[in-house]
């Protein structure tokens, strides 16, 4: 008489003949492989998830490709431009402009030491009177002629500022600086121009002097007028 079958193995997985199973709730594959009264002991394998991770991209012909680098340059949509226009995208530094315009006229300005140096030379001369007109007015030529009155009023001369308009006697143009004197002023009038060429506060070729010498004029007149430089 044949012993009873061996009952199998509650805690086995499958049978001799299945092969594998899929163990439920798990991304892991277990195959699982017995014998005749052995007990499932499962392996684990990556998952597809995993292997997919892994595995290196190759092309058609199976060899590995260079991993793509994602660009972080920014789409830029469409632009209209109008005449004369330019466009610079991500660009990092420089200038970029269709038309860049330079202001190459000349200017005149008056600066703090020049000024200084206008003071001492005409400290010799305080109380006399003085009138400085802008003609035109513009903002350069009035910047300039407060800080020459400043100047002048520091070495103790009583000088006028205004703007207006002003003409030479034959119809020339006028210079950028302009000094007129009468009679009682000559010494005033040299101090004056020796200063501003000793200071460089304006260019020797764009100053112009007249003495007032005949008998109607004012002896004691003093005027400097500024004239817009070109």
């Amino acid at each position: 008489t044949r012993p009873p079958a061996k009952p199998a193995d509650p805690s086995a997985t499958g049978n001799a003949n299945s092969g594998s199973v899929i163990a439920n709730g798990s991304n892991i594959n277990q195959t699982v492989v017995m014998g005749a009264g052995q007990k499932a002991e499962p392996t684990e394998t990556p998952s597809a998830t995993a292997i997919k991770t892994n595995q290196k991209a190759v092309n058609s012909r199976g060899v590995n490709t260079p991993s793509q680098k994602t660009s972080d340059t920014q789409q830029v949509g469409t632009i209209n431009q109008g005449p004369g226009s330019a466009l610079s995208v991500n660009q990092q530094g420089g200038i970029t402009a269709a038309t860049v315009n330079i202001d190459t006229r000349p200017h005149f300005a008056l600066t703090d030491a020049q000024a200084e140096i206008i003071t001492q030379a005409m400290t010799a001369f305080a109380g006399r009177h003085a009138l400085i007109l802008a003609h035109g007015g513009t903002r350069e030529q009035v910047t300039f002629g407060k800080k020459l009155k400043a100047a002048l009023d520091a070495a103790g001369i009583q000088a006028d500022f205004g703007t207006g308009m002003a003409f030479s006697e034959d119809g020339d143009a006028l210079p950028w600086l302009f000094i007129g004197w009468g009679e009682h002023n000559k010494d005033m009038a040299g101090a004056l121009i020796d200063a501003i060429r000793n200071s460089n506060a304006v260019p020797m070729a764009h100053v112009g002097v007249h003495y007032y010498d005949n008998s109607t004029a004012d002896k004691d007149g003093f005027q400097i007028v500024l004239r817009q430089p070109e």
